[in-house]
């Protein structure tokens, strides 16, 4: 099975604003399968993937994801980082 993979730099995006909710999920439901996110919790990027594909509209984007933790942090308390993400590893 041939698999494609795309890497997205959060980093290049910080400044940039959606034109509307959702659309980040939209980009990303034409592209891939499923999201890796590599973050540590509530760093940078695990924020910026919570925002953009939850938050923000008030729905969970349709995508599965999977939570790479990436540091040795404790989850936060009173995050539902369980029902935002699919598999954490």
């Amino acid at each position: 099975t041939k698999r494609q993979v795309l890497m997205l730099n959060v980093a290049s995006l910080e400044k940039a604003r959606p034109a509307h909710p959702g659309e980040l999920c939209h980009f990303l439901q034409r592209r891939v399968d499923h999201l890796i996110v590599k973050s540590n919790w509530d760093y940078v990027v695990d924020v910026f993937v919570r925002r953009h594909l939850w938050e923000d509209d008030g729905s969970a984007c349709a995508l599965t994801r999977s939570l790479q933790i990436a540091g040795s942090y404790p989850p936060p308390t009173g995050v539902a980082l369980s029902r935002f993400y699919d598999v954490l590893y």
